[in-house]
């Protein structure tokens, strides 16, 4: 009687009401679906949709290598194998941009004088880090009238790459090129990217997820998660078998990790310098949210490095009071790179 007194209540919605109810419908879904990709990925904090989906392929990658690894340790214990894995130009003629790639490895270097629109570094690493790339190197270096900027990138998924043109593109933008467009021109075009970026990253997602076929959006968003249940449990079970294999008792070389993240901060006069260890399946951290920290704290960030050892990631982050006399406060520095690690 209730399901044909439903039926009767929806007969009698117009067409339009009919649409936006299943609109509705689906943005409740699509809510559901990405909450429970954000758990797995960020349950700490909200993020954004186009991160969310870039993150959790990126978290997906170092799950599968995490199991190729364990596997190939668990081959090599097994059978008693012994193997080693390696692992000057005129002010008039700038802003000067130049990008090189090299296989995966892009290399920017970017003169800008100092009379021109100021950069912050964590923006310019924001590029390479929404464009599917992992800053590896990151400097600033002021010279005498102007400022010369250096990023190293690779791509996190190697056999797709990174576009130079699209990444030399947005930065000339940034710059001040483009700038005769209308504002509906201007929101047209971001929104064009934004579309190409989410179909790129969707594609990239699903490339992981079912690669042999094309998936709905929503369905895709709910394979990845149990996609990535199921690559943490394998993850966990080839953990626990390494461990027996070795013969651990608690006191393994990899026990201190549990100390991690170890969050250290020094500052000499107007320079401060942080270090940052983490493991790799600790919540992923990028590079620009730390480095952009430093910056609305008043300091000017010199250098930013990022090296992979092993199980672990290290962040180097060296910075300088934009006005020495007032100086940092290493002490909020640090509350709030903790806010960001954990």
């Amino acid at each position: 009687m209730e399901r044909e007194k439903e039926i009767g209540e929806r007969s009698s919605l117009s067409l339009r009401e009919k649409r936006n109810l299943r609109e509705k419908e689906r943005r409740m879904r699509m809510k559901d679906l990405f909450c429970l990709l954000s758990s797995h990925v960020s349950p700490t904090r909200r993020l954004p949709v186009p991160k969310l989906i870039e993150q959790a392929t990126s978290y997906m990658i170092q799950l599968k290598e995490k199991v190729k690894y364990l596997q190939e340790k668990k081959k090599t214990l097994l059978g008693g194998e012994v193997g080693c894995r390696s692992e000057g130009s005129s002010s008039s003629l700038l802003p000067k941009l130049s990008i090189h790639s090299r296989g995966s490895i892009i290399e920017m270097n970017l003169i800008i004088s100092v009379n021109m629109k100021r950069l912050s570094l964590h923006e310019l690493m924001g590029v390479f880090e929404e464009e599917g790339a992992q800053v590896m190197s990151a400097n600033l270096q002021n010279l005498n009238d102007r400022t010369a900027y250096t990023i190293i990138a690779q791509a996190i998924i190697s056999r797709i790459g990174i576009d130079p043109s699209r990444i030399e593109k947005r930065r000339g933008r940034e710059l001040g090129e483009g700038s005769s467009m209308s504002w509906k021109e201007q929101r047209n075009l971001r929104e064009k990217e934004r579309r190409m970026r989410m179909k790129h990253l969707c594609f990239t997602l699903s490339s992981h997820v079912s690669p042999t076929h094309r998936l709905p959006v929503p369905q895709l968003i709910d394979h990845s998660a149990s996609y990535m249940i199921q690559l943490k449990e394998k993850v966990n079970k080839l953990r626990e078998k390494k461990k027996t294999l070795l013969g651990e008792v608690g006191n393994h070389s990899e026990g201190s990790s549990f100390n991690l993240p170890k969050l250290s901060i020094c500052s000499r006069g107007s320079i401060i310098k942080m270090n940052l260890i983490m493991d790799l399946n600790m919540k992923r951290v990028m590079l620009h949210e730390l480095v952009s920290v430093f910056e609305e704290e008043g300091a000017q960030v010199m250098s930013a490095n990022l090296q992979n050892l092993n199980d672990r990631i290290t962040y180097t982050v060296t910075a300088q009071a934009i006005i020495c006399r007032i100086g940092i406060d290493p002490s909020r520095i640090e509350e709030r790179l903790r806010d960001i690690i954990f």
